[in-house]
């Protein structure tokens, strides 16, 4: 058998990715199924097509998951394969005008969403001090969608870093961590942003950074050091840092007056579950307060389904991605539960706008600093 990765998926394979692909099932084209994007990469490589918008249309309809791995036989890298050929298309000058803006916006004002990077941190600067802190102290990286996008993540975040006792500084000249960048095909731009924000969060003088998104926690921790910027600065999610500062007596998980129990369901962001094998540190931190069910969906942890914000198909293909968010909040108001929890402010905000009212969703940062005190 080879050992070419694109060919054990296109042609020795079994597909059974065909089955579990997000995209697949909603477009009912084989075309898109994981296989047929490798077979498209196998063709482009031996100059047996040229690729030209509907290649490209094909190669970015993927959310970059990771869901097809967990099902491939060979555990080919569908996603790093599916990147690959992004990056050559955009400098084909053939990828989704989406896309090339996204470039541009980042290159502009640092941020995938084009707001003002002045901006980034307005809601946390108050009070807070920038840049230098003392040995050992914890900085947190807010991340473009809890700055601009969920604020209230970031809010939820900084009242828990104080709770917790540790206090924490802000990144001075934060950008975006890269990952909209190198997910979309934007590799010099991300690697651009990586040694900037690996020179400022080094400089903080900080030998722990949180971050409450979870595509910056993949992109600081794996990314990052394949790029060849590895920070000397340990990373943690937070639902890794809150789980620490519990199991320390940092942080107190009081009693509740609750007669029932609040029944509540946990998606898992693929950046924080699949790529990053996080999956019982959100899970112990919710079963900490006492009168909390947590109830698993169908799909879940290793094989929970994607929300369909990631990978730039949010970005490209909107409606696409709604109907995937639409299925992912389906699955949890199956559960019964009455409250949806998720790691991660891409999801949470994709989850959030699809719900239509179904069901209650929160990031993990704002579940925990609402119901801190007491569950009511």
């Amino acid at each position: 058998m080879t050992l070419d990765p694109v060919v054990m998926c296109g042609v020795e394979c079994m597909k059974m990715c065909r089955f579990v692909c997000i995209v697949a099932n909603q477009l009912k084209l084989e075309t898109v199924a994981p296989y047929g994007k490798c077979l498209i990469a196998y063709y482009l490589r031996n100059e047996a097509i040229k690729g030209g918008k509907r290649t490209a249309e094909v190669i970015y309809q993927c959310a970059t998951c990771g869901l097809c791995t967990e099902w491939c036989l060979p555990r080919v890298d569908v996603p790093e394969i599916v990147k690959d050929v992004r990056a050559k298309l955009l400098e084909k000058d053939v990828a989704p005008e989406a896309t090339v803006e996204l470039g541009e916006r980042a290159r502009s004002e640092r941020n995938p969403y084009g707001e003002p990077h002045n901006k980034r941190l307005a809601a946390l600067r108050k009070g807070k001090k920038n840049g230098k802190k003392k040995e050992g102290g914890v900085a947190y990286f807010v991340g473009c969608t809890s700055a601009y996008k969920q604020p209230s993540i970031a809010k939820a975040t900084a009242e828990i870093l104080e709770q917790a006792g540790d206090g924490f500084t802000l990144i001075d000249e934060e950008w975006c961590c890269g990952a909209p960048l190198l997910s979309t095909g934007h590799r010099e731009l991300a690697a651009e942003h990586a040694k900037h924000n690996k020179e400022v969060i080094e400089r903080s003088g900080c030998d722990i950074v949180v971050t409450s998104c979870a595509g910056c926690y993949m992109t600081l921790s794996r990314d990052y050091p394949k790029m060849g910027f590895p920070l000397k600065t340990r990373v943690l999610h937070l639902s890794q840092y809150l789980w620490k500062v519990i199991e320390e007596g940092k942080l107190e998980i009081r009693k509740t007056s609750r007669e029932k129990d609040l029944k509540v369901t946990y998606h898992d962001p693929c950046h924080l579950g699949r790529h990053m094998g996080v999956y019982e540190e959100p899970r112990s931190v919710l079963n900490s307060f006492a009168r909390v069910q947590l109830i698993e969906m169908e799909w879940s942890k290793r094989n929970s389904k994607c929300c369909g914000s990631g990978g730039g198909l949010q970005l490209n293909f909107p409606e696409l991605s709604r109907k995937i968010g639409m299925e992912r909040i389906r699955e949890a108001t199956a559960t019964g539960a009455e409250i949806l929890v998720t790691a991660c402010p891409f999801c949470k905000n994709q989850l959030e706008g699809v719900s239509e009212g179904k069901i209650k969703v929160y990031d993990l940062s704002e579940f925990v600093a609402k119901h801190l005190k007491t569950l009511e």
